[in-house]
């Protein structure tokens, strides 16, 4: 499984790093900590959230 930084995450998901970090305390996206402030968010979320919402747009 890949990783991304939460940066990487907002900028595939067109959003602030904020909002990435929003996303994966409620579970919608995949995250994984890395020591005590470090992010990673799973690309594989990011590719499913990105999908869904282009489904729910249309």
């Amino acid at each position: 499984m890949n990783y991304i930084r939460v940066r990487e995450a907002a900028e595939l998901l067109a959003v602030s790093e904020q909002t990435v970090r929003k996303l994966a305390k409620c579970g919608d996206l995949e995250s994984v900590r890395i020591g005590k402030r470090a992010v990673r968010i799973s690309a594989e979320s990011v590719e499913a959230y990105l999908h869904a919402q282009r489904k729910a747009a249309t």
